[in-house]
């Protein structure tokens, strides 16, 4: 591996970058470095620095975010700054704009595997849709508040709800952050800056679509709705209060028919962390039947044997409730259900595999899980009576017999 030492332009860049015997570019035009990554993908630009017989190295930017062309314009005023003050780090900003800060944080998510496939849309979208129009060109060293609330927030609030003008300005605080943090802008112009400078008013959650009185009334529409699988999608959720991703992911291998218990991956969870849901007799017994309709490893599939896809189980769910109510107002109507009920508030936070503090998961190992199992089966009563149980079939009659009595050793279908 060798040192070339060669007037650097881009062009010398990527000569440089296709051949695996150079680790190194110098310019000695300004005693400055050019050091090719292990990837070959690009490299960081240092300057040694002379003064009082000792060396200084200064790492300046990063290829290709730092054009060789952009840097050399920058270079006599880094050079004149630390002839002032030789110790101080000296940076020349790699992203310039705001856009191409979004553009950046936009590639960085969408190859970052401890992000949702959910959030990585949702964050492609605010940053498509709202940032980038409205901050494309801003230069980061000129962001103030005057700024930010003339050009993004007061026009946004204009036309999105509160809620989500909030979800897009975390977007770009979480932007300029991982920036700084990897010392591709020299400062955060949003550190310290808040949603409530600019917006005051309280976001209130939105109501839920569904309410309690309206069970009976749903369990007889999935009754008679043709597509099974669809309804029993909305029936494991409503049961079970889980996400629809987490549902549409499920495998029969996580379901334990003897112990009577449904373990969800920690891959397919937003928490990221594993798990496992109660399942009540009722619940068991409804598997035992939608089992013998399945010829796939997954529960809810495609088509080709593999897990039904996001945009499809969303679009089943809306033809299912006529767009009236979506997969999350199942799974509030849920939450509501288990209040109701009584249900400690941190069982149903565990229910509901909400992100818990270090204490909380403490409180849980000592006392929640068989807390956990006393509310399902209490809620599945009410589903029962309500029907739902019933939904592999197209009759209306009732399920007239308690949760609790029927036998998980050897479940018989609650529709016989």
């Amino acid at each position: 591996m060798t040192t070339l030492t060669v007037k650097i332009t881009d062009a010398v860049i990527k000569k440089a970058l296709a051949d695996s015997t150079i680790c190194q570019l110098k310019d000695p035009r300004y005693s400055l470095y050019f050091r090719i990554n292990r990837h070959r993908t690009g490299g960081s630009w240092t300057l040694v620095h002379y003064q009082h017989g000792k060396q200084y190295r200064r790492k300046v930017g990063s290829y290709p975010s730092l054009s060789s062309k952009k840097l050399f314009e920058a270079l006599p005023d880094i050079i004149q700054a630390l002839a002032v003050d030789v110790k101080q780090p000296v940076q020349t900003d790699s992203l310039m704009t705001l856009g191409q800060v979004l553009r950046w944080y936009l590639t960085r998510s969408e190859t970052d595997r401890s992000i949702t496939k959910v959030r990585k849309t949702n964050i492609k979208s605010m940053i498509s849709k709202h940032l980038l129009p409205s901050l494309e060109t801003v230069a980061v060293n000129a962001v103030d508040h005057g700024l930010m609330d003339e050009k993004l927030m007061w026009p946004l609030q204009q036309r999105l709800n509160i809620s989500t003008v909030q979800a897009v300005f975390k977007v770009l605080k979480q932007a300029t952050k991982q920036a700084n943090r990897l010392k591709m802008i020299s400062h955060d112009p949003l550190a310290g800056v808040i949603f409530s400078d600019f917006i005051q008013a309280k976001i209130h959650a939105k109501d839920g679509a569904l309410r309690a009185e309206q069970l009976p009334t749903l369990a007889q529409q999935w009754q008679h709705h043709q597509d099974k699988s669809t309804v029993m999608l909305a029936v494991m959720m409503i049961s079970c209060g889980t996400r629809i991703g987490e549902t549409r992911m499920a495998k029969w291998t996580d379901i334990d028919f003897q112990r009577g218990e449904w373990f969800i991956p920690a891959e397919n969870t937003k928490t990221k962390q594993a798990h496992r849901l109660p399942l009540t007799p009722s619940m068991v017994a409804l598997l035992e039947q939608y089992r013998t309709m399945s010829n796939s490893a997954f529960l809810f599939s495609n088509g080709n044997r593999k897990a039904l896809s996001a945009s499809k189980a969303s679009e089943q769910i809306r033809a299912l409730s006529n767009g009236q109510w979506t997969a999350h107002d199942l799974r509030k109507l849920a939450r509501t259900c288990w209040a109701d009920n009584g249900v400690d508030y941190m069982v149903a936070e565990m229910l509901l595999n909400h992100a818990l503090s270090k204490l909380d998961q403490a409180y849980i190992h000592t006392y929640a899980e068989q807390q956990k199992r006393q509310a399902l089966v209490a809620y599945h009563d009410q589903l029962a009576q309500a029907g739902f149980f019933l939904c592999l079939d197209n009759r209306t009659n009732r399920l007239t017999t308690p949760t609790a009595q029927v036998n998980t050793a050897n479940p018989t279908p609650c529709l016989a």
